[in-house]
């Protein structure tokens, strides 16, 4: 059975302290997770560069520091904690340059890069500048030696931007980096885990370096693509995609599918939700900015507590450890097993019909950020405004919205407490489409 590893970007969880991060692991541990990546950077108090976390002053970590403890108790129910970064960019690296513009980098066209990220915006910096190379070696060894040495690996996340440094090639300049960092780690970790990239052994690419068999691959659906050679390469491969944050049950057994069939160790996807307030238009949502995030956009779901156990996120969970145990499992055999899994032995069969129908109206199209558009008529105005949807889907989002208050009705009537307290969800989003929302909509049938 493929091994499962969940990714979160711990840093963009400021409101969660250890309690209920640990109440999450145990959630992982139900769902047979051997490993958690906590992406670190910008999210703990490094003495060194305090510029890195200024921008997340209230995270609870950056107040009490308790990621340590929480890498423990990992270890007591059996799992591994790895900490994650990008070599050069995103949360907490990207605000040296802010200090020392000099060291921002430099794109292909001789001009300096504009600033980008996610919660944390800055600048990327220039990997060519031994300076740039001497902090982000200082910065990761205090997260690893002196902060969280007690963690079981660490994950060197290749840039997902195909960066230019302005003198040579931003992969090798970056490996350099990597083998540097690599080494430095398992000098005080020599039995520490190690997974970054395979850019820079693809010979499509024009990379040839030396691959140590002691690193191990994650391929990623976005920009580390599968490919045969690399998978047999590595000592131990992930494959990250998005089907548990953004899918459905279906997406889920696709992608276990693909783990087993392409031979991958473990299968990897980012399992996050967020809670910050973001500063910007995050990926092109400014209708977020300055808004507190709620777990996975659902308004319902509490921003200080663990999340996984609301229904609706559950289905996935659910989902993702029947489809690695079986990943030819029937969609009706899996949908069959969530009455008593989920739903409690009181559950009908139209309840857990029901139940789905809701994961669709939260789940179908949503963001990173937000539930889908028939559940946020927000997001249906984003999706809109940029082509990101046609006729069809406006059109069942109206159907099924015509056919929330049966569906409401049902789940108040269940003799399963689980399925009526669902009926809630349905009230809920009966609220959000208001007559001002609706005529939108209808408008858009016309």
């Amino acid at each position: 059975m493929t091994d499962l590893a969940y990714y979160l970007t711990f840093g963009r969880m400021p409101t969660l302290g250890l309690e209920a991060w640990q109440s999450i692991y145990r959630s992982y541990r139900d769902d047979g997770v051997s490993r958690v990546v906590l992406w670190t950077g910008g999210g703990f108090r490094s003495r060194r560069h305090p510029i890195t976390w200024q921008y997340n002053r209230e995270h609870r970590n950056i107040e009490r520091d308790f990621l340590g403890d929480l890498i423990d108790y990992g270890h007591t129910l059996g799992i591994k904690t790895l900490l994650g970064f990008v070599p050069y960019d995103y949360d907490g690296i990207n605000q040296f340059p802010i200090a020392q513009p000099r060291l921002r980098a430099i794109g292909a066209d001789g001009n300096y890069l504009e600033s980008q990220g996610i919660h944390c915006w800055g600048y990327v910096l220039n990997p060519a500048l031994d300076e740039s190379r001497r902090l982000v070696l200082d910065y990761v060894r205090e997260l690893y030696d002196d902060f969280y040495p007690q963690a079981d690996g660490i994950l060197i996340e290749s840039s997902d931007l195909k960066l230019g440094s302005g003198i040579g090639d931003y992969f090798s300049l970056e490996y350099d980096l990597v083998r540097e960092l690599s080494e430095d780690y398992w000098k005080s970790h020599p039995d520490g885990e190690l997974i970054i990239y395979p850019h820079y052994f693809r010979a499509d690419r024009g990379q040839s370096h030396p691959y140590d068999p002691r690193w191990q691959f994650v391929f990623t659906s976005h920009s580390a693509e599968l490919e045969p050679t690399m998978i047999k390469q590595a000592s131990y491969s992930y494959y990250a995609d998005y089907s548990l944050m953004v899918g459905g049950p279906e997406d889920v057994r696709e992608s276990c599918r693909l783990v087993r069939d392409r031979g991958i160790a473990s299968y990897f996807p980012p399992f996050e939700f967020f809670t910050y307030r973001p500063p910007q238009a995050d990926m092109r949502e400014p209708h977020l900015i300055g808004r507190p995030l709620r777990p996975f956009g659902f308004e319902h779901l509490s921003r200080h507590d663990n999340p996984y156990q609301d229904p609706l996120v559950a289905v996935n969970r659910l989902a993702v450890r029947a489809f690695l145990a079986d990943p030819d499992l029937p969609l009706e055999s899996f949908q069959a097993s969530l009455g008593p899994d989920l739903l409690g032995p009181a559950a009908r069969s139209r309840d857990v019909e029901d139940l789905l129908a809701l994961h669709r109206l939260h789940f179908r199209s949503k963001s990173y950020f937000s539930a889908g558009p028939a559940a946020d008529p927000r997001m249906l105005r984003h999706r809109l405004s940029h082509g990101e949807i046609g006729p069809d889907d406006v059109a069942w989002i109206s159907e099924q919205l015509a056919a929330l208050p049966g569906l409401q009705s049902r789940l108040a009537g269940s003799p399963a407490p689980a399925a009526a307290s669902l009926a809630e969800r349905a009230t809920d989003l009966l609220a959000v489409w208001t007559p001002a929302e609706l005529h939108f909509l209808r408008s858009h049938l016309e």
